[in-house]
């Protein structure tokens, strides 16, 4: 009895000294709790929200190596409490690198506004277009009527340096800024309006524009441009020989786009003179459907690639669609033809939001899927997932990943951070699988970082 005692005593023992030596030589950040560790092995997004609606629409990485998303909320509770949010705000969020908060603000009017783009500017600053239906806070007695395109600087600290409206009485909507090669502000948007800056205009449908400012925001040039159907711009880059590359959609079979059969809506490139903002070139791509691009980037040969959504079958998209809209990334000659053109999808709704070029000189997309077939196969979704999919340069897909939860969850915008990695931004209304521990009660922003292949971090 004493010898199986003394037996299983030195037994715990050793299997006691075993594990303290053992845990003493692990890498603390190796350690996780059993609470950290979600289930399926799914690292949870980090989500940002209240009982409102909050959408993420942009993400940059910003010159210290942190994060700024910018995008609109109506919350004044949960992450945004305390914040001025009076109906839907301008919102701003700062990471640090390590995915901390630097800060968060709300920027506005009693009216909705909605940022739409983010840059930093070679001084550091951050600008801000989209727009605002406000008359007070920070556009106060600014408004022309209707919407009101925006365009905002903020300090690397996020404090507000100044408010500039365009527009006229109708509706302005902002979707896309650069700064150009001569340094200044070119917003990209659409427009209904015939009156103030658009004094120009006659038809009364939607136009697509440009607009070109100094670093003050003072309007060097407007251009806006179309037929007697609707037309927007939705896209915006430059190119190596500093000229200015617009892409969105047009109805139009007149004006700018006399002769061009746009189906149920076509896609369009435009090329614009930055000095005196005259049309260089446009050229149209289409099918019998429904085509539209979302956006532009430019590679680093000097061409470009396009993405969007298409549910032709026909003309460019001969043979391609999947079911519903698929997603397209279409890749363009420095001289605006067509390089090669391929689609990502299956037979549900699949649209991407965003392009880049990545290091590796592949092209990345990020948008959102309905689809669990074809590219899906295997990735289940419930809803809409986001997705990103990474293609070489000549079109072929490399990987797909897609996530989510059991809601609809959708990927805005993507970029390449300095490690390699990926930063992405959009919206999410799950609480649970990737987006496990999200409090909101409606949309939710998100960030997420994956790696090179896609494997979040």
């Amino acid at each position: 009895m004493m010898n199986n005692l003394r037996l299983f005593l030195n037994t715990v023992f050793w299997m006691t000294l075993l594990s303290t030596l053992l845990l003493a030589g692990c890498d603390p950040d190796s350690v996780r709790d059993n609470d950290d560790d979600p289930e399926n092995g799914i690292v949870p997004a980090q989500t940002f929200g209240g009982s409102g609606q909050d959408f993420g629409e942009k993400i940059i990485q910003t010159s210290d190596g942190g994060y700024l998303i910018v995008g609109s909320t109506t919350s004044s509770d949960g992450d945004f409490s305390g914040l001025d949010v009076r109906n839907e705000s301008i919102l701003t969020i700062k990471l640090n690198s390590n995915r901390e908060v630097d800060w968060i603000k709300t920027l506005g009017g009693s009216g909705r506004e909605r940022a739409t783009d983010i840059i930093e500017d070679i001084s550091g600053n951050f600008v801000i277009t989209g727009y605002t239906h406000s008359n007070d806070g920070i556009f106060e007695d600014l408004s022309r009527g209707g919407s009101d395109v925006f365009l905002i600087k903020l300090s690397p600290d996020g404090e507000l340096m100044w408010t500039r409206i365009f527009g006229g009485s109708d509706e302005d909507m902002a979707h896309a800024l650069i700064q150009a090669a001569n340094n200044d502000y070119i917003i990209a948007g659409t427009t209904s309006s015939t009156d103030f800056n658009f004094m120009n205009r006659f038809n009364t449908s939607r136009d697509a524009f440009l607009i070109a400012t100094n670093l003050n925001g003072q309007l060097n040039w407007v251009l806006p441009f179309g037929g007697s159907s609707d037309d927007e711009a939705l896209g915006l880059t430059g190119t190596l020989g500093n000229s200015i590359i617009t892409t969105g959609t047009y109805r139009s079979t007149d004006g700018i786009f006399f002769g061009a059969n746009p189906g149920q809506a076509g896609i369009f490139v435009h090329e614009t003179d930055p000095q005196s903002g005259r049309t260089i070139s446009i050229f149209t791509f289409e099918g019998e459907g429904t085509d539209i691009a979302n956006d532009i980037t430019l590679l680093n040969d000097g061409s470009f690639a396009v993405t969007g959504r298409s549910n032709s079958n026909s003309g460019l998209f001969d043979g391609m669609n999947r079911g519903g809209f698929d997603a397209f990334v279409m890749r363009l000659n420095f001289n605006l033809t067509t390089s090669w053109i391929t689609s990502v999808g299956g037979t549900m709704n699949d649209e991407a939001h965003s392009v880049i070029q990545t290091a590796g000189n592949q092209l990345l997309i990020a948008g959102q899927t309905e689809s669990s077939d074809e590219d899906f196969d295997g990735q289940s979704t419930n809803g809409s997932n986001l997705f990103l999919a990474l293609l070489n340069s000549s079109g072929s897909l490399e990987w797909i990943k897609s996530n989510g939860g059991s809601n609809s969850d959708a990927a805005r915008s993507v970029t390449e951070t300095n490690s390699g990695d990926f930063a992405v931004t959009g919206w999410t209304r799950s609480t649970d699988g990737l987006f496990e521990g999200n409090t909101g009660s409606q949309e939710s922003i998100f960030f997420l970082l994956t790696d090179s292949d896609g494997i979040i971090k």
